[in-house]
């Protein structure tokens, strides 16, 4: 019909349509100038540009009001326009509704995978950790036994040359009781 999308007219409501169209110009003229010097700027519960131009009213009519304020001009609309803008209003709604819904679920995804990839650092730093400490335990153990190997082999390197000593002394037959005793708190200390 001519009225718009939503609304279907028989045609022989066309003409008495039209007359309402006309007067709905002058009216929304009217409302221009009463209005003009405090319009108020779209806010986020007003009707959206895409939404008023499919409705079956003029768009300058509505450009500056909430949804729930064109209740004031009930009398300049029909019933059946009302409820559709109602609907329209409510759809919005709903859409910026579900819209904020994905965002929330978008943001908490990220967060959640940010926390799980923290976490998964983590682990993977103890893990590290854990292998160079076990690392430096088994380099200090290897050192250790390094030096006990080398001090047992001094150990026997040092009883070899007393040995040989003594048995150079006593082949040599120059034992003396000074000697003698020095070898015996050798044997002792070691």
């Amino acid at each position: 019909g001519t009225m718009g999308s939503g609304i279907n007219v028989p045609p022989d409501e066309t003409a008495a349509n039209e007359t309402e169209v006309k007067a709905d110009e002058t009216e929304v003229k009217e409302l221009q100038s009463m209005f003009s010097d405090r319009r108020r700027p779209i806010t986020e519960r007003s009707a959206s540009a895409e939404d008023l131009r499919s409705s079956p009213l003029p768009l300058s009519k509505f450009n500056h009001w909430k949804v729930g304020e064109f209740n004031r001009y009930e009398a300049g609309l029909t019933k059946l326009e009302l409820e559709d803008l109602r609907s329209k209003g409510a759809r919005l709604a709903e859409e910026r509704r579900r819209h904020a819904q994905m965002l929330n679920q978008e943001q908490h995804e990220q967060r959640e995978s940010a926390h799980r990839s923290v976490k998964e650092q983590q682990r993977l730093k103890a893990e590290q950790a854990a292998k160079m400490k076990e690392e430096l335990v088994a380099m200090r153990a290897y050192s250790d036994a390094e030096k006990a190997a080398h001090t047992s082999r001094a150990r026997q390197r040092a009883k070899a040359r007393l040995e040989q000593a003594e048995r150079i002394r006593l082949s040599s037959g120059l034992a003396t009781d000074r000697s003698a005793a020095r070898v015996t708190k050798f044997r002792q200390e070691r």
